[in-house]
């Protein structure tokens, strides 16, 4: 049965028995008991004598971590997400060519997004030691932003002799309109 407050019983306490707590008129709104010293392993706090507690002893060895792996740990072997370089002499980077695919905005857009999907592609498979790949993805890049600069010239060209040709239709039904003269009747 749950009492109201100030009549609990002191005995069969839920944590066991609680220490007596001093009357409000002497006891300290801060004041929890005696004072511990400070946990093992740290320095005395302000005030107190250098060295070590006699009632802890002198400080133990073995506390942090041991140097190297945990036994039965280690580096992993080479396996998931390890890719080995080829042997052989060290190969260059392969360009992302990234020009190309600039150059495709500004003449053929269409080609211009798998340029710049291939050129990404680059260094993603270098960094991963795909050399193949990475040459592959090179050389789409390229493929993709010349053929875009191809067809944009090309349709440039046409754009150009389509305009003299209308321009050059134009003149001439304008040369061959019939002009009327005005003559006032006397």
């Amino acid at each position: 049965m749950i009492q109201p407050t100030g009549d609990q019983p002191t005995g069969d306490q839920p944590g066991g028995d609680q220490p007596s707590v001093a009357p409000a008129s002497t006891a300290s709104p801060y004041d929890y008991g005696p004072a511990y010293g400070p946990p093992p392993g740290y320095g005395p706090a302000y005030g107190q004598s250098k060295g070590y507690s006699p009632a802890y002893g002198p400080p133990q060895q073995g506390y942090g971590y041991p140097p190297g792996p945990p036994p039965g740990y280690g580096y992993p072997p080479p396996g998931y997400g390890y890719v080995p370089r080829p042997a052989g002499p060290p190969h260059e980077k392969p360009s992302t060519n990234i020009g190309w695919a600039i150059a495709a905005i500004f003449t053929f857009w269409p080609m211009a997004i798998p340029a710049f999907i291939f050129s990404g592609k680059v260094d993603n498979a270098w960094n991963m030691g795909d050399r193949a790949g990475a040459e592959s993805a090179s050389h789409s890049a390229k493929q993709f932003g010349l053929i875009g600069v191809i067809i944009g010239v090309v349709l440039m060209v046409l754009i150009v002799v389509w305009f003299i040709v209308v321009l050059a239709f134009v003149a001439d039904t304008v040369r061959h309109i019939p002009t009327f003269t005005y003559s006032p009747t006397p």
